[in-house]
């Protein structure tokens, strides 16, 4: 702009004010829905969860799975509102959190995740480990008559009664 004005030999500035209304401001996506799938999952098995979301300018959207486990996984854009899924499989047991964002086609991520979907996984290779429990005596704890009653640390020698599974992790002490 050129402020300045010429008015019988002085100069004059006289300034106004003005609102400007930008009509290209990109709004966010609102925040997804919690990511529906299952809950319960085996480790190395693939699961579909889904999510979706608007976007208030009616922008095409992508969702962005954190899956909880260091990983996340996206899909390709949909329209605002629809909603999309994609699968995932863990590869150790635990609770996972499952959470969705959402960004528009022009790159605007939602300003918040989804809440969370508690995802427990199950790994049967450890579900199902059979350990023989030895005291410090040098016996075996056993179950004598299939279990269900106190067991005891002398048996000599490791059998069908002195057997137990277990899905504790870690070392028996």
């Amino acid at each position: 702009m050129n402020y300045t004005c010429a008015n019988g030999g002085y100069y004059s500035y006289s300034f106004g004010y003005f609102d400007v209304a930008f009509s290209n401001i990109n709004v966010p996506p609102n925040t997804p829905s919690i990511p529906s799938g299952p809950n319960s999952c085996a480790v190395g098995t693939s699961y579909s969860y889904a999510t979706s979301a608007t976007d208030p300018d009616g922008d095409q959207v992508k969702y962005t799975l954190d899956w909880g486990d260091l990983t996340t996984s996206e899909t390709s854009l949909v329209n605002s509102g629809t909603i999309a899924s994609v699968s995932h499989s863990w590869s150790k047991g635990g609770t996972y959190q499952v959470k969705a964002m959402a960004t528009d086609s022009k790159g605007l991520p939602s300003t918040d995740w989804s809440n969370p979907l508690s995802v427990s996984v199950t790994d049967s290779s450890t579900g199902a480990t059979s350990v023989a429990l030895q005291a410090s005596n040098g016996q075996y704890v056993c179950a004598e008559d299939g279990g269900g009653q106190q067991v005891a640390a002398n048996c000599n020698a490791v059998g069908a009664w002195k057997r137990f599974s277990s899905s504790i992790e870690g070392t028996v002490m």
